[in-house]
């Protein structure tokens, strides 16, 4: 799953977790649960990802480079 994928699965759940919301309750468990995944979707939006592939990619070299020596 990429970053986009994941807030998308975020934003859909945030729909889901807004539409349960009681307007009547201010303490109601759903209003913190919207917060929580505005807050991540945002966290998540400014990260820049580096796949894993090319971490892997890099780590490979580095030991093919220690080998050789």
């Amino acid at each position: 799953m990429n970053k986009e994928e994941v807030i998308s699965q975020l934003n859909n759940l945030w729909e889901h977790c807004h539409s349960m919301i009681d307007r009547r309750d201010e303490n109601c468990v759903w209003r913190k649960d919207v917060k929580a995944l505005e807050e991540a979707i945002r966290i998540i939006q400014n990260v820049k990802v580096r796949s894993f592939s090319k971490k892997r990619r890099n780590y490979e070299k580095r030991r093919k480079g220690l080998q050789d020596t």
